[in-house]
């Protein structure tokens, strides 16, 4: 369950405290917008996920998104920033290819956006689960990579089940 998790850690109960060190320096990190999330009109369809084996090359992730098993959302490459948060400008260059990871694949459906060429629709497959999307952005200086959790949880309640007890004789009054 914690697999992920890398540096000191100290297990309090109900909380895991994580302490990491991290060095410091100028790295461009794209940060994902998140559009609201949205009915899927058709249900799954035939879109082009591509999965990948481990996406989390971090051991965190950018962002965590609760959408209803019946859901979908538009993914994009929002504002840039370096390592420390600072704002900069996008790099000229940068395409973004986007993944979703092995066990998350199940849960999670990616086809590209109609519109924008560097975004991707996020659409539940109907399970619950949680998917591990990965954006990777590449320029001529380097690979920048952002992951974000996809948590499908369950849609509002449409339809109950009927119980039925067991028959017994009626008695007339």
């Amino acid at each position: 369950m914690f697999e992920k998790l890398e540096g000191n850690l100290t297990d309090l109960g109900d909380v895991i405290r994580q302490e990491r060190l991290i060095i410091k320096g100028k790295r461009k990190t794209p940060i994902f917008r998140i559009g609201a999330p949205r009915e899927r009109p058709n249900g799954p369809g035939d879109g082009s996920t591509s999965v990948i084996s481990n996406p989390s090359r971090t051991g965190k992730v950018d962002l965590i998104v609760d959408l209803k098993a019946d859901q979908e959302v538009d993914l994009a490459v929002g504002n840039w920033t370096d390592e420390m948060g600072n704002p900069t400008s996008a790099p000229a260059d940068a395409t973004v290819e986007w993944a979703v990871d092995a066990a998350g694949a199940e849960f999670i459906e990616l086809v590209p956006h109609a519109t924008d060429p560097n975004g991707i629709t996020a659409g539940a497959l109907g399970g619950l689960g949680n998917a591990t999307v990965t954006g990777t952005v590449t320029t001529a200086e380097r690979v920048v990579t952002g992951d974000f959790l996809l948590s499908v949880v369950s849609g509002d309640a449409e339809r109950f089940e009927v119980t039925a007890g067991e028959p017994r004789e009626r008695t007339a009054d």
